[in-house]
């Protein structure tokens, strides 16, 4: 009833708003430029924190910069719809008593997690008459209020040196054009698809009617990040001590990377977000250090937003590896290397349906995709091998065909993995099933696995985001008499999970929690967890160890903290990273448990282009054989993202 009331009085209080059908000027800086803004009779204009109701047609005069939205008054409907339920439920002694638990509580304040394209929908009968671009300086600006510019001495300069991202560069990631109706869900993929760009710190649409007419402008507005940076220890599989970046030259949206390599060498990278609006980004690798010695290419064609109908894929490489070889009983380690030759195609088409379905988990329809690929391998200078030995350097040909269906939509949401930026959280699920052939010099098989993914905000517990796979090879017969033999399959178990910010003065916090559980099924040396793979501990690298069996539980506190020291923010973070790992195939590991635990902080200044600059410190009673690991480290690390709903090449599932 507390809903019902709290109703009532603000519709009671409708013709006190600040608006009586009038023209309204906003005062603003002298050399502000000013746009005015035709409301509709009975429609609220929203302007930051502030409502204004117009009971006639009103013209308000705002200043261009001013993030606004309108919407219709629908207080009399919900009021009616909340008469109905109590009517209909006060009929039942058990439904009155879930009425008042469902509506008499006291409620939260408002989740910034909503489906963010409803601010649009006021304008869905609205055709585009023109698209106008801002950029807003790197320091001192928010997206928030456009208006205000309070750079600081030292970044003024900064602002003025900078070379902001050409309005075309934004143009090729809008979904919508000139002459277009206007269609909620294209403004708010547009919004995310230009959030996602490493360049870009935050992007805002706007839609600003025109008097008169069923005509509305689009304001598209962004800001850039400052696009040079230093890394530590960047992330790209080389054991990089550091790296230079440049990831907007000349404003067109390119990225330069170098990486100086620890024990002598190089790594070049060259990318491309968005070829020519194609929505294909694109990256050339250049490498000479002992791990990779070679060049290669890539291109990919993500499903970026539910309308979009094809998606693919092109590899093409030619490295030469370097490894190293621990031998546990005499305890010394020895190197070798190898030559490997890679392809990889892959085309996938996406058919929308008009289903809408619970079962997915989100109010979207739900897409049909197929998709299809081909990788190529081919090993040489590799260590001896054998039909029944060093399968991981065998030669071999794989062709895959996958089918599924998906739903997704995205939240708007805060302090996840970022330290205050909008970030767009998915939520739904998908659901894949994938087949094919795998031909090596020594074996021919069949291959079948399958994928669920789901996952969302569940009331106030939080996010929860979990996927299941389940594959494996199967022999083919050589004769009818022999029996169908199931080998070097999987069983994957993931689940994500964080709660909802709790906010305790001006400090805010998060728990994070990730689980993994991994079984190989009737396995061979390359489906288990090795060398290669991830121990789930962070920090530890190198080790030496083999395990069919895997479970990893991961827990992190973060506190996000009001310091913020010359535009760099602070969050304080513990951890506990615990894996216990089985080996069935191989009596020398047997069961084995390994704890890593410790906190640090990271700074972020959401103006420049590195990730978090971070400090960890780690104690490591239980690592494994021949493992490294620091007990002080600093690095920028960074951002890991959020499992979404799209489907990518069809795989095979890895350990």
């Amino acid at each position: 009833m507390k809903h019902i009331a709290l109703i009532f009085v603000l519709f009671l209080c409708l013709p006190t708003l600040p608006v009586l059908g009038q023209t309204r000027t906003f005062n603003t800086k002298p050399n502000a430029k000013m746009d005015t803004i035709r409301v509709k009779a009975d429609r609220f204009l929203f302007i930051h924190d502030e409502a204004y109701y117009a009971r006639v047609d009103t013209i308000f005069i705002l200043p261009d910069t001013t993030d606004f939205y309108i919407r219709k008054n629908n207080m009399e409907r919900t009021q009616e719809f909340y008469r109905r339920v109590e009517t209909k439920m006060s009929k039942s002694k058990l439904a009155n008593v879930m009425y008042d638990y469902m509506f008499s509580q006291n409620s939260s304040s408002p989740r910034t997690e909503e489906f963010h394209e409803q601010r649009f929908t006021p304008y869905e009968r609205e055709s585009i008459s023109a698209i106008r671009y801002k950029h807003l300086p790197i320091f001192g600006a928010t997206v928030k209020d456009t208006t205000i510019y309070k750079p600081s001495k030292f970044s003024k300069p900064i602002n003025k040196a900078h070379v902001y991202t050409r309005d075309w560069v934004i143009r090729r990631n809008l979904t919508f054009q000139s002459g277009d109706r206007i269609n909620p869900e294209d403004l708010v993929d547009s919004e995310r698809l230009i959030r996602r760009l490493r360049y870009i710190k935050e992007a805002r649409v706007m839609v600003n009617e025109r008097p008169g007419d069923d005509q509305a402008d689009i304001a598209v507005v962004t800001q850039d990040v400052f696009p040079y940076s230093l890394i530590l220890s960047p992330n790209n599989d080389n054991d990089a001590m550091f790296g230079i970046t440049s990831i907007n030259i000349g404003g067109i949206g390119h990225e330069f990377e170098y990486d100086y390599i620890r024990n002598g060498g190089s790594d070049f990278f060259y990318r491309v977000a968005n070829i020519s609006g194609t929505f294909i980004d694109g990256e050339l690798n250049y490498s000479h250090h002992f791990l990779r010695t070679g060049a290669g290419a890539n291109l990919e064609r993500d499903f970026v937003t539910q309308q979009t109908k094809y998606a693919g894929g092109a590899s093409l490489n030619k490295y030469e590896f370097g490894e190293y070889n621990y031998q546990p009983m005499t305890d010394t380690t020895t190197t070798y290397s190898y030559n490997r030759n890679y392809a990889n195609l892959w085309v996938g088409r996406a058919f929308q349906t008009k289903i809408k379905s619970q079962f997915f988990g989100v109010d979207a329809l739900t897409n049909i995709v197929a998709s299809a690929g081909v990788e190529h391998q081919d090993f040489y200078d590799q260590p001896v091998i054998s039909a029944d030995t060093n399968y991981r350097y065998h030669d071999r040909n794989t062709y895959l065909l996958s089918i599924g269906v998906s739903a997704r939509n995205y939240y708007k949401d805060r302090f996840i993995l970022q330290f205050g930026r909008t970030e767009d959280i998915p939520t739904g699920s998908a659901l894949g099933i994938v087949t094919g052939i795998q031909t090596t010099e020594f074996r021919t098989r069949l291959y079948v696995g399958y994928n669920y993914a789901r996952g969302g905000y569940v009331g106030k517990i939080g996010y929860l985001n979990g996927i299941i796979s389940l594959g494996s090879f199967i022999k083919i017969k050589e004769d009818i008499y022999e029996e169908t033999t199931y080998q070097n399959g999987i069983l994957k178990l993931g689940i994500d999970y964080f709660t909802p910010l709790l906010t305790i003065n001006q400090v805010k916090l998060r728990q994070f929690v990730d689980f993994t559980f991994s079984q190989a099924i009737i396995p061979d040396e390359e489906y288990i967890l090795n060398s290669q793979s991830d121990i789930g501990i962070r920090g530890v690298r190198g080790y030496y160890h083999r395990a069919t069996s895997k479970v990893n539980i991961k827990l992190e506190t973060v506190m996000f903290t009001p310091i913020n020291f010359l535009e760099f923010r602070m969050a304080a973070f513990g951890f506990l990273d615990y894996t216990v790992t089985k080996n069935s195939e191989n009596d020398f590991f047997g069961t084995d448990h390994f704890l890593g635990l410790g906190g640090g902080i990271r700074l972020r200044n959401d103006n420049l282009a590195f990730s978090t600059i971070q400090v960890r410190f780690g104690y490591y009673p239980s690592t494994p054989i021949n493992a490294s690991y620091g007990m002080i480290n600093l690095a920028t690390a960074a951002s890991v993202g959020i499992r979404d709903f799209n489907f990518k090449a069809p795989e095979i599932i890895p350990f």
